[in-house]
């Protein structure tokens, strides 16, 4: 960096004072290269705390609830996004299935969870079965940023496959004004939730009941963890609650409902065709009326309304302007740019959000449904998986040996996710069994990531092949090769009579 006068003069005195100015204004003139760290008319009024994960929702965390549930009910492109992330997530279920130690399935378990799984057995209110219950959880969790599910244990006596439901409650049932050092003991309570000295959950306090529940008193109590499932898209390390998806974008979907609003005002005006007469300024010679007008004594209709071919006679110095309506230009161009920057805030394709697919081929639409795909796997596997399924898969478990006694001990819950559906098989195909053939991945890891049990799928296409072959079928799918043309059967001969000889005197094989 160049001296300037000073610097030289400071140099000619003390080497050591010039050089420590010289590295400050290297220093400041990196500093200086982050504009979004200065302070200057472009970041003025930008307020950017230096606060953790959980202080900075302490004070919002209700109000953007609030704001996103009002969203969902009354902005359909909320209400879309919302169901673009649950039933893509979800869809049909993750479905578990049990297995033993060697990976065998274990017929016994894998009959209980059915019994529990696929029934509304296992919904506390008796709603939904545990695919329901999956959707309306991501649902919350999109909505309102997080979703606690409750185990209740139930008597032996009630008829139930296990003892035990679930009950999803949305987070308002957490009493975030259990705040400060737990009562009578040494652990902190962070927003309803407990954690003892090493940072550990040991409790939540929750309300009996919605404390937005006008008709009841609400009033929370202890719950111990091991009967809570906190779920919630953690964003920053140490965040404590979670924050609903819709809140980097909630301030344009709320514009764009009011330009929504406003555009469709101003079609109905343009869909207004007017005209105005334009006549000369003389009172006394004209006197106007709801009927018609007056001009020197002579009686003159007015039309109050246009007719296909209509022919008007004006006359002298009269003139007929046509309304000028306000023009509705550039609202598509507008709606997608905001429906794309809703996309991207949700994390879903635009395709996927607006249904739009005018602008797609191939490789576009494959493109961005690997991406979406993606995302998808992080929300699976990423949040549900280790919060969620993991502890649902644990407590099943828990419940079934109360039922099924040791049995349950050598076992473990695996889960596959929903199918999923292929934008060219006729290309997709060919790839995945390239990739088989090749070592990339398996046949069992393919049949999974398409929302089957490999062993089931085995099983299946053992029985069928079996049948196959009792039958005396063959097909291009067969095990051992492609099809071939059906034998025509011959004649039973007559025994010890030989076969007549063909007309070309050749008789052999």
């Amino acid at each position: 960096m160049p001296m300037n006068l000073v610097d030289r003069a400071v140099a000619l005195v003390s080497p050591e004072r010039a050089l420590a100015r010289q590295r400050s204004r290297a220093a400041l003139a990196v500093m200086e290269r982050y504009e979004a760290a200065r302070a200057n008319r472009r970041t003025r009024g930008w307020v950017t705390p230096s606060t953790d994960a959980t202080t900075v929702t302490r004070g919002d965390l209700h109000r953007l609830r609030d704001v996103s549930r009002d969203l969902v009910r009354n902005n359909a492109w909320a209400q879309r996004g919302v169901s673009v992330v649950a039933n893509n997530t979800i869809g049909a279920g993750i479905i578990p299935q049990v297995r033993q130690g060697d990976g065998e399935p274990h017929e016994e378990l894998e009959a209980l969870a059915r019994a529990w799984a696929d029934t509304t057995d296992c919904d506390a209110d008796g709603r939904h079965d545990l695919y329901g219950l999956q959707l309306q959880a991501v649902r919350c969790i999109v909505e309102s940023g997080e979703v606690l599910i409750r185990r209740r244990w139930r008597r032996g006596a009630d008829g139930l496959a296990l003892p035990m439901q679930l009950q999803v409650l949305e987070p308002d049932h957490l009493d975030q004004s259990a705040d400060g050092t737990a009562t009578g003991t040494r652990n902190a309570t962070i927003q309803g939730i407990e954690f003892d000295a090493i940072g550990r959950r040991v409790a939540y306090w929750v309300y009996d009941v919605h404390p937005g529940a006008r008709s009841r008193y609400a009033s929370s109590r202890r719950i111990p963890a091991s009967e809570i499932i906190h779920v919630y898209r953690m964003d920053r390390p140490g965040q404590v609650r979670g924050v609903p998806w819709l809140a980097p974008i909630a301030l344009r979907l709320n514009d764009f409902r009011d330009y929504e609003d406003a555009q469709l005002v101003r079609q109905k005006i343009a869909a207004c065709y007017a005209a105005f007469v334009h006549m000369p300024i003389d009172v006394e010679a004209i006197t106007d009326s709801a009927a018609g007008a007056n001009l020197g004594g002579e009686d003159i209709a007015l039309q109050q309304s246009f007719e296909p071919g209509m022919i008007e006679r004006l006359p002298p110095g009269w003139q007929v302007q046509i309304a000028n309506p306000p023009k509705v230009d550039g609202y598509a161009d507008y709606t997608a740019v905001t429906l794309r920057a809703i996309a991207a805030g949700l994390g879903v394709s635009y395709e996927a959000l607006s249904g739009d697919l005018s602008q797609v081929n191939f490789s576009s639409a494959r493109m961005g449904w690997l991406e979406f795909q993606r995302n998808i796997d992080v929300w699976r596997w990423g949040m549900l998986a280790p919060t969620l399924l993991n502890r649902l898969g644990a407590w099943f478990l828990e419940a079934s040996s109360q039922v099924l006694g040791p049995a349950a001990d050598d076992a473990h819950v695996v889960w596959t996710p929903p199918r999923r559906e292929m934008v060219n098989p006729a290309d997709e195909v060919p790839a995945l069994v390239d990739m088989i053939r090749a070592g990339f991945t398996s046949r069992s890891e393919v049949i999974r990531s398409y929302g089957y049990d490999p062993t089931t799928v085995m099983d299946e296409i053992e029985a069928d092949t079996k049948d196959e072959t009792r039958r005396g079928l063959s097909f291009e799918t067969s095990v051992g090769g492609r099809a071939s043309a059906p034998a025509t059967p011959t004649p039973a001969q007559e025994p010890g009579s030989e076969p007549e000889p063909r007309p070309d005197g050749d008789d052999t094989e």
